[in-house]
């Protein structure tokens, strides 16, 4: 079996070392003795979605996030005939403000977005710091950092989420290297993800001992006993 990921705008989204998490996934597919196939494209190349099993973007500046927007808009019917389809995506940072309906930035000026999902994304006060979230899915909390201006908004309703899945679509506003601090969520990914190329494939042991201990010793440190 082969995967190919699409790793998007490589060169501009990639604020807190979002690289690191695909560095975690082609070493736990090739774990189970994947060939996985890292496709690095931004503003300059074309993009092909019908030859990718997963899209993943990161997280940049607000300046550099609209710039890769205006790129992706004209793939827009594309990236909707994916998400319908359940393609896998993993979207980091801000964003996961690509894929509402529209930002409003600091100035007030309104860029039109993907609208693949309700919500629509307004800056204001920057929210900064650790978070331990509560997800639907994953029994396991998520823990990260963020940084970001956005606020997600539906039918001008906020929304208190920092974390979105939705038809095998994960977004989030944590930051940089998601999926080192979280095996749980390595692991799920990665066994929907085969799973769903090959509902018969034999899922083999994970190596995600040392960070399934960072995890615990993380949670405990922090003494998290409530979600965020």
């Amino acid at each position: 079996m082969k995967i190919a990921i699409g790793y998007l705008y490589y060169d501009l989204m990639n604020l807190y070392g979002e690289s690191g998490n695909i560095k975690v996934l082609k070493y736990q597919l090739e774990r189970q003795n994947i060939e996985c196939k890292i496709y690095k494209l931004s503003i300059n190349d074309n993009i092909d979605f019908n030859i990718l099993d997963m899209i993943y973007i990161g997280s940049g500046s607000e300046e550099k996030t609209i710039l890769a927007l205006n790129h992706l808009m004209q793939y827009s019917k594309q990236i909707k005939d994916a998400f319908d389809s359940g393609k896998f995506f993993l979207i980091t940072g801000n964003a996961i403000e690509m894929f509402g309906k529209y930002i409003i930035d600091l100035s007030d000026i309104k860029t039109k977005a993907l609208g693949i999902l309700d919500y629509y994304a307004v800056h204001g006060k920057r929210t900064v710091g650790d978070v331990c979230l509560k997800t639907e899915f994953s029994d396991e909390k998520i823990i990260g950092f963020v940084n970001h201006q956005g606020a997600l908004y539906i039918n001008e309703e906020k929304i208190d989420r920092h974390f979105i899945y939705e038809n095998n679509f994960l977004a989030t506003y944590v930051l940089g290297p998601l999926l080192a601090r979280n095996p749980h969520l390595t692991k799920k990914i990665i066994k929907r993800l085969l799973l769903y190329k090959d509902s018969e494939y034999s899922i083999k042991p994970f190596d995600i001992d040392i960070e399934e201990k960072a995890y615990v010793e993380f949670i405990n440190a922090k003494n998290y006993t409530s979600n965020i």
